[in-house]
């Protein structure tokens, strides 16, 4: 068996990086390339072990990032393609050897992340496909939304699953392959909303297919072709369309950085008519920055009854003093009464009944210590008691996203820590205690977006490794019900255990059968119970074979 990584030993002898173990007796054998990086892919075909990682020598030869060994001896053999950058995926099929990576270039020619080699003359093949292209380094996925059986990503990238996508892209939600809907935006997605069979959207473009649309645009949700709706937004240097909010009877709130719609002044928030005029309501609740030379904010949007909750950077709206978050009426344009006094920025909303969540980089609500994170009472202006306090990231901490499920919130930012557990950028937050839940996806950079459907968990952000493996920009969970793999266990007194998911606010029953007419409950979980559950039976003595089946209702 040949194995890689970063070792030093391997088989009770020294070994870096690269070993080869006999199966029968564990110990390594002579052969000992002697890799001065990390192997990270080991392919073999013939009498050629390939190996691809960070290295620069191995096998008694310079070779950087890939090399071909002998299987025999251990040497570098004479198989030697230029590149240069790591290697991190390796796949032979024939006669070509698959490589994929961090490099951009193979000898002087321009392959970026993906080439074929000739595994006998070392030479590039012909096949050349696109991959994802980070455009200055920024973020992939920015607003993720649903349109009926379509998952909608957009962001700043290339390409999506192999197939070229600009800046938005839809998926199937089960099998994730792209589907024909090429909107064609010229610049990134910052916010996705779907209404009268149109998929709206916002952010820094200033065209979609090749059409003249100036930061937000409704394509058709089949096709992705633009639709003649097409309210301009313009501003200062710092435009951005941050939310998309669709409200009936006919309008669709445009909340960001901008200073006018369609030729209409308005600061940060506007109402505008979802017909194909694309014309301004004349509702206007102003919002203002704190310094007159800057514009206001607006960052999320929550409709409630007749009342539309503000959250973003502000000091007066509605005519009000009111700062970073509000209500206002939809009808005047008027502030409310809420007036939680919010410290910081506010970056996302979520509302369930009476109860406001709101996320962001605010510290205090209401004179009450909050860690980015709170709930607020809608008909009080007070924080409640529910407090999950993310930390973790220093002064980068904050919260970006939220989404309600039946019995959690799902918040996603920059932290490290919520709920009172470690959790890295993600976490299921329990309405009932604000404590976290057993989903833990372990991420490694910030996530922007979240979504949560009945069976999937949907991520967007700057990540590229959940739980240690790669996964790039975005990300799906299920939450459908499952019989969890690997946690089954017959002990030796005969009983039998194992673990399954149960999916957001699920009722299970766990039942055993040897003949699948007569069924014995074994436990009912009622929910909530986000985390896994664990079900035990001990046969009676001579039972037959069993089998377990799990209901849902």
């Amino acid at each position: 068996m040949y194995i890689g990584g970063a070792f030093t030993t391997a088989g009770a002898r020294p070994r870096n990086r690269i070993a080869a173990l006999s199966v029968a007796d564990n110990l390594a054998l002579d052969w000992n390339p002697n890799a001065n990086g990390v192997v990270n892919r080991i392919a073999v075909a013939g009498d050629t072990v390939f190996a691809g990682g960070t290295f620069g020598s191995i096998g008694s030869q310079t070779r950087a990032f890939l090399a071909g060994l002998d299987a025999a001896t251990g040497l570098a053999t004479a198989w030697s393609p230029t590149l240069n950058g790591a290697v991190q995926e390796m796949l032979v099929l024939g006669n070509d050897l698959y490589v994929g990576g961090a490099f951009s270039l193979v000898g002087t020619e321009a392959r970026r992340g993906i080439v074929a080699f000739d595994i006998n003359t070392g030479e590039a093949s012909t096949w050349k496909p696109q991959t994802a292209i980070l455009a200055g380094g920024a973020s992939i996925v920015t607003a993720i939304s649903r349109s009926g059986t379509k998952v909608l990503l957009g962001g700043n990238f290339n390409s999506v699953g192999g197939v070229i996508r600009r800046n938005a892209a839809a998926l199937d939600p089960l099998t994730g392959t792209v589907t024909e809907w090429i909107p064609d935006p010229n610049s990134t997605v910052t916010a996705l909303a779907f209404a009268d069979e149109r998929v709206f959207m916002g952010g820094l473009f200033t065209s979609i297919g090749g059409r003249d649309r100036r930061r937000v645009a409704s394509v058709n949700p089949t096709n992705g072709a633009a639709s003649a709706w097409s309210p301009a937004v313009l501003g200062r240097a710092t435009l951005a369309i941050n939310s998309l909010l669709p409200a009936p009877p006919n309008l669709i709130y445009i909340g960001g950085n901008f200073t006018n719609v369609a030729g209409t002044p308005r600061n940060g928030l506007a109402a505008v008519a979802r017909s194909s005029t694309g014309s301004v309501d004349a509702w206007n609740p102003n919002p203002l920055a704190a310094n007159a030379a800057q514009s206001a904010s607006v960052n999320a949007l929550a409709l409630a009854d007749n009342l539309l909750y503000v959250g973003g950077d502000f000091v007066s709206i509605g005519g009000q003093p009111r700062a970073k978050l509000a209500a206002v009426d939809i009808s005047t344009a008027i502030a409310g009464t809420f007036k939680p006094a919010v410290n910081n920025v506010v970056l996302a909303l979520a509302i369930s009944g009476n109860t406001l969540y709101v996320g962001g980089t605010l510290t205090n609500v209401g004179g009450l210590v909050r860690g980015r994170i709170a709930a607020v009472d809608t008909t009080t202006s007070l924080a409640t008691p529910w407090n999950p306090d993310a930390s973790g990231a220093g002064t980068s901490t904050r919260v970006n996203a939220l989404s309600l499920a039946a019995n959690a919130v799902y918040a996603a930012g920059n932290f490290t820590s919520i709920g009172g557990d470690f959790r890295n950028r993600a976490a299921a937050l329990r309405f009932s205690n604000s404590q976290a839940t057993g989903w833990s996806p372990e991420i490694d950079n910030t996530v922007r977006s979240v979504l949560v459907t009945e069976n999937a968990i949907y991520l967007g952000g700057d990540f590229t490794t959940i739980g240690g493996n790669k996964q790039a920009y975005f990300a799906v969970f299920s939450t459908a019900p499952a019989f969890i793999s690997g946690t089954q266990e017959v002990l030796g007194n005969g009983m039998f255990r194992s673990q399954l998911r149960t999916g957001e606010g699920r009722r299970l029953i766990v039942r055993s059968t040897e003949d699948f007419v007569t069924f014995h409950n074994l436990s009912t979980n009622e929910p909530p119970a986000v985390a896994p559950i664990l079900f035990t039976d001990t046969p009676e003595p001579g039972s037959r074979l069993r089998f377990y089946q799990a209901i849902v209702e």
